[in-house]
């Protein structure tokens, strides 16, 4: 059997899981936001706490996935311009319905970065034994979690680093950062 054709059922399986779970919030999400409909249970289950650590769970389990697949192809520039494609396709799309909150970086716009920025930094990671560079990745993730909010492991940074909006894909959102 060919390389290409080998699969991981269990990254197939989670994967459709995610998929799952981001279909369904988004059908939630639109129901709600966008037809305007009064469903009490579900707006208060939207804004809670544990919708919020389920929604962040699934955003990491998506990327961590994406990761693995990006190290899995052969391509992983090609696999990123693809998904920019369809990142831009939403981009136009909501700034053509939604000009005030169009999507300038979501969840694609960051797979392709980081599908991108990863084709340039393979040879180095390839190095990296996965008992070190797991934890250190956890570590790291760990560490940087509060970035997009002003802050590393509670210490405030430089406001300088929110101005412009040209660190965003790195996680330094601008002031005026929108998106819907």
């Amino acid at each position: 059997m060919s390389q290409k054709m080998l699969r991981i059922p269990w990254i197939d399986e989670l994967r459709g899981l995610a998929i799952l779970a981001m279909i369904l919030h988004h059908i939630c999400f639109n129901l709600i936001y966008f037809l305007e409909l009064s469903v009490p249970w579900l707006e208060v289950f939207l804004e809670s706490m544990i919708f919020k650590g389920i929604q962040t769970a699934f955003v990491a389990v998506f990327l961590c996935l994406s990761g693995i697949c990006c190290h899995l192809t052969h391509h992983p520039l090609k696999r990123a311009a693809r998904v920019f494609t369809g990142a831009l396709a939403v981009t136009a799309v909501t700034y053509f319905l939604y000009p005030d909150e169009a999507i300038w970086f979501g969840i694609l716009h960051c797979l392709a970065f980081c599908m991108a920025l990863y084709a340039f930094l393979k040879p180095y990671a390839d190095r990296i034994p996965p008992r070190i560079g797991i934890p250190v990745f956890i570590a790291i993730f760990i560490f940087t979690f509060g970035i997009p909010n002003g802050q590393i492991l509670g210490l405030a940074l430089p406001e300088a680093l929110y101005r412009g909006g040209i660190l965003m894909p790195l996680g330094f959102p601008s002031p005026t950062f929108q998106s819907l």
